[in-house]
């Protein structure tokens, strides 16, 4: 099996987080991912604020600040190798890796699309409405944005850095000891099911499970490239490239 028939993967190896990191990392993915809804719940109880929606925004941001701070500081050997890994590649490499994630991510949208065919052609009906328009979390980001700009810096930029660090590092290397193909399916699960919980807990069930594959869609391409490059920065900018090219469209 060693020699040729694997030689661009296995010459790259994983810098995988140690069990204490995994253990820390998965208590501040969970204050990452729920802080949104655990401040909303908080607020909502708080009948002195005038403006619980407006204030949750700020106190999620800067709670997810936070968090992001402690991940940097906590991985800060492990995220340094990743991108003095990614400065010291030949642009050719970096290059190639890169159009081999946008091929990821339009062969899964491929995917996607034929799902929805499928899901159309079982159900026997003309259920296109579903598929139209923004999730309820697409939904959200683009009222927060509005009101204020200056959050298009964390849903582009900060935003894909914390979650390349919850989902392709944690989530990913704690479910990894099981096997990479099983790391690649839960934690694209765990990705895209943590972006529609407001569908779910609004009873939109058949509307969630779309919107839960098509997250999952983009998930199973990062993850997959982690998997076969082994550097978290290639997974960074390709999911910069993909969210700034989501805000432009």
């Amino acid at each position: 099996m060693s020699g040729k028939r694997f030689p661009k993967v296995m010459k790259y190896q994983f810098i995988a987080p140690n069990k204490k990191q995994i253990i820390i990392g998965l208590i501040l993915s969970y204050i990452y991912i729920f802080s949104r809804r655990h401040v909303t719940s908080l607020l909502a109880h708080l009948s002195s604020i005038n403006d619980p929606g407006n204030l949750g925004y700020h106190l999620t941001f800067l709670i997810r600040m936070i968090v992001l701070v402690i991940f940097i500081v906590l991985l800060k050997e492990n995220l340094l190798h990743f991108l003095n890994d990614f400065k010291d590649s030949k642009f050719k490499d970096n290059f190639r890796w890169m159009m081999k994630g946008i091929l990821y991510l339009f062969l899964f949208r491929l995917v996607y699309s034929a799902l929805i065919l499928l899901i159309m052609y079982l159900l026997h009906t003309d259920t296109t409405a579903l598929f139209v328009g923004n999730s309820l979390n697409e939904s959200l980001i683009a009222e927060l944005t509005e009101a204020f700009p200056v959050y298009y810096i964390f849903v582009i930029f900060l935003g894909p850095i914390g979650e390349e660090i919850v989902f392709r590092y944690i989530i990913f290397h704690f479910f990894r000891k099981i096997g990479g193909v099983f790391a690649i399916i839960l934690s694209s699960f765990v990705f895209g099911l943590c972006h529609v919980t407001g569908e779910f807990a609004q009873g939109m069930y058949l509307q969630g499970l779309i919107q839960l594959i098509g997250y999952m869609m983009p998930g199973f391409a990062l993850a997959l490239m982690y998997e076969r490059r082994r550097n978290l920065t290639h997974c960074m900018v390709l999911h910069i490239m993909h969210n700034l090219i989501s805000e432009l469209i």
